[in-house]
């Protein structure tokens, strides 16, 4: 119950404040409230960090760990997407070649 509250006050109240382009966006908000009654203890957390005013320098800061997190998720996704074909291609193991005949099943 108390994520519903928290995800309804936050998609009346407080998603313009995280993303403004999200403004008249009535069909985008009903995709939010799973998640976000399922995470509203984070929810409250990061609406409160956005109440308080940003430093030039975290700002600063905080546009440098996007810009390691692009090049990161840049350089392992293909790295992930890699390993996963030439683990595919790995025969599988032989099943068992005994057969069951229908002499020898138990009733």
């Amino acid at each position: 119950m108390v994520g519903l509250v928290v995800a309804v006050l936050f998609l009346v109240w407080g998603i313009e404040a995280v993303d403004a382009g999200t403004h008249g966006s009535y069909a985008f908000r009903v995709l939010l409230v799973p998640g976000l009654i399922l995470l509203w203890p984070l929810v409250i957390l990061r609406w409160a960090q956005l109440m308080q005013p940003l430093e030039p320098r975290s700002v600063r800061t905080h546009m440098q760990r996007h810009v390691t997190t692009w090049i990161v998720l840049t350089l392992l996704i293909p790295f992930i997407l890699v390993a996963a074909a030439i683990e595919r291609r790995a025969p599988l193991p032989n099943p068992s070649s005994e057969r069951l005949s229908a002499d020898r099943v138990q009733p």
